[in-house]
């Protein structure tokens, strides 16, 4: 499996989105779990994906990071 930036960024967008939408309809129970999984999500991005060296994001493949653990 390989955690995208591009990929996981989209995904981040459209849940904001849809919590503003949620908001707008005035739903703020969804509008509040969708802001909580935002944040979230978010913050995984960040950790994983953020190259510091470069000051990129950069992809993140787990089948590498599962061999090296085994080794």
């Amino acid at each position: 499996m390989i955690e995208d930036p591009v990929f996981c960024g989209w995904f981040l967008l459209a849940l904001e989105e849809c919590g503003r939408a949620f908001e707008k309809l005035g739903d703020t129970t969804v509008c509040r779990k969708l802001k909580i999984r935002s944040s979230m999500i978010a913050d995984g991005i960040a950790q994983r994906l953020w190259w510091e060296e470069q000051e990129i994001f950069a992809g993140w493949t787990h089948a590498q990071a599962v061999t090296d653990e085994v080794r």
